[in-house]
């Protein structure tokens, strides 16, 4: 019979464990690195270019093609945190990032949702993204402490072919990014040569300020087309009348960014009710 030694049954017992240990660590180590490489190659500073939505969809979504409250948002990115300005933003802390491949149909089947009628599963074609329902994506799914980019926690994230970056919003919307340059100059929908008063100024030296300034713009524009299209004169009429009561309360604000910001964001809110009020 075998004979079995307690103190050399001790030693592997130990050694086992301090062994799996060792690999425990290591293995949290390495996931931890990946995490980091992946963030490491989001660092900088991102706008949104174009709104993504189900073009098939069987239902009314709130959020439209490149919709203009979204267009122009920023997403900043730094080693320990993600902050996007966006309605009902929250800043995203200590992120972790795991990646996944799979493909571009998968990915939209599992995360966005289906419809009421068929056919259900949306494919990458209906939200036209740079994608083919074939195309291989290496996803990256971010999780947050705290705070987040929407509902969703985790969200995914995307780098597309073309260098953007596309991320799971909300509502079934993806923004799609493009990475800002170092020397980017802010563009609002005025000339700064032009500009005299302190809260155009300050617009004018705001990358983000500027773009919601050309935001609210164009959904102004897209207002008064909507009232002409119906022939909703009156409707019409109390747009124009709001918008300049509105650009006297903006310009009210003068250098405070956050009370611009915050005009910006309301007005946006008000031309959209405005044009979706059935009695407008």
């Amino acid at each position: 019979m075998l004979a079995i030694n307690e103190k050399s049954i001790g030693i592997v017992t130990i050694r086992s464990l301090v062994f799996l240990i060792l690999f425990i660590s290591s293995w949290c180590y390495a996931e931890e690195q990946s995490s980091s490489a992946q963030i490491n190659k989001l660092i900088g500073t991102w706008q949104v270019e174009s709104v993504h939505v189900d073009t098939g969809a069987t239902r009314t979504l709130h959020v439209q093609f490149n919709d203009p409250s979204l267009i122009g948002r920023m997403l900043t990115v730094s080693a320990d945190k993600l902050l996007m300005n966006t309605p009902g933003h929250k800043m995203c802390t200590d992120p972790t990032i795991s990646s996944k491949l799979t493909t571009a149909a998968v990915l939209i089947k599992d995360t966005m949702g289906g419809r009421g009628l068929p056919p259900e599963i949306p494919t990458p074609e209906d939200y036209e993204l740079p994608l083919t329902s074939q195309s291989t994506v290496n996803v990256m799914w971010l999780r947050c402490k705290t705070g987040g980019f929407g509902a969703d926690n985790p969200n995914w994230l995307l780098l597309l072919p073309n260098g953007q970056l596309a991320v799971d919003w909300h509502d079934g919307a993806i923004l799609v990014f493009k990475r800002l340059p170092a020397d980017v100059k802010p563009d609002p929908s005025f000339n700064c040569a032009k500009a005299t008063i302190p809260a155009e100024k300050t617009i004018c030296g705001s990358i983000a300020l500027a773009a919601f300034d050309r935001s609210v713009a164009k959904s102004y524009r897209n207002a008064i087309t909507f009232y002409k299209h119906v022939e909703n004169t009156k409707g019409l009429k109390r747009l124009q009348s709001e918008q300049k009561k509105w650009l006297g309360e903006r310009n009210a604000c003068k250098t405070d960014i956050n009370c611009l910001q915050k005009s910006m964001e309301e007005r946006l809110d008000a031309i959209d009710e405005g044009v979706n009020d059935p009695e407008s």
